[in-house]
């Protein structure tokens, strides 16, 4: 930054030894922890043209905070610079799938990291801190050929398909600019609908799809013991009356505590609808 680009750089360093090595290049450097640091005395008023976080937010307990709290540092044409590992990439998920977890001296498990990213949460991160995110890049790299081994097992052609069709399966790492906007959180809220929006469209698609597959079943006018927590509805196939499981005097009356009572209820509901 000071040789290539000409910048005047304020480095903050948790580690005081590498505090030492950054004044070789800094203009000033500060040791502490930037969660807690007094931004307001230590800086004077100053005001930055980039705040740079690189591979920074990830190890802080509460990053949306900081965020707001330096926001104000920025000059009116401002920005924040982030680089943020994902955590949903491809051999991540694939090490879930198998059942592992390793933390790391470094990359995507890194012991030190304290928060997980996906690009969703990378978004709701600064939205919700109050800034919009104007670019994104990414760095990439192959699912095989990063510092997480994959596991000694076929993997599911289902599981390769589903890797293949995300895009973000083989992103490493999201780079960023954002600036501080008044719209951010209405963004975030619009986002959030728009989500929930999707979700609901799904499971009324796939609700659609079930009763069809059940219709095709059941006879009309037929009775059916409809095991769905109440979910839904007794008007679930038309034509057919639904029973709750379980039932009491019509109604939905929860789960089963145990396996004898489900068997029982059961069976006393499959009598019951026989008879009538």
């Amino acid at each position: 930054l000071t040789t290539r680009l000409g910048c005047r750089v304020t480095g903050i360093e948790y580690s005081a030894a590498a505090g030492e090595l950054a004044r070789q290049h800094c203009e000033t450097v500060f040791i502490g922890d930037a969660e807690t640091l007094d931004f307001k005395r230590l800086l004077s008023g100053e005001r930055f043209d980039i705040l740079l976080f690189a591979d920074v937010l990830e190890h802080l307990r509460e990053p949306d905070a900081l965020l707001r709290r330096v926001s104000p540092l920025l000059t009116e044409q401002g920005a924040i610079i982030a680089s943020i590992p994902n955590i949903a990439h491809g051999s991540v998920r694939l090490a879930l799938l198998h059942g592992e977890f390793r933390y790391q001296d470094k990359g995507l498990l890194d012991s030190t990291h304290l928060r997980f990213f996906t690009r969703e949460s990378v978004q709701d991160l600064f939205e919700g801190s109050g800034h919009v995110i104007t670019h994104w890049l990414r760095k990439h790299m192959a699912i095989n050929r990063t510092e997480i081994a994959l596991p000694d097992w076929p993997i599911p052609e289902a599981v390769q398909e589903l890797l293949a069709a995300d895009p973000e399966a083989t992103t490493y790492q999201f780079i960023v600019r954002a600036v501080p906007s008044p719209e951010a959180a209405a963004l975030k809220q619009a986002r959030a609908q728009a989500a929930a929006a999707t979700a609901q469209n799904e499971w009324l698609s796939k609700l659609s799809q079930a009763a069809q597959e059940v219709a095709a079943l059941v006879r009309a006018g037929s009775k059916l013991i409809l095991v769905d927590e109440n979910q839904f509805g007794s008007e679930f196939v038309t034509g057919r009356k639904a029973i709750p499981f379980l039932e009491h005097e019509g109604n939905y009356w929860g789960p089963p505590p145990d396996d004898a009572t489900a068997i029982q209820e059961f069976e006393r509901l499959r009598q019951s609808a026989s008879r009538t």
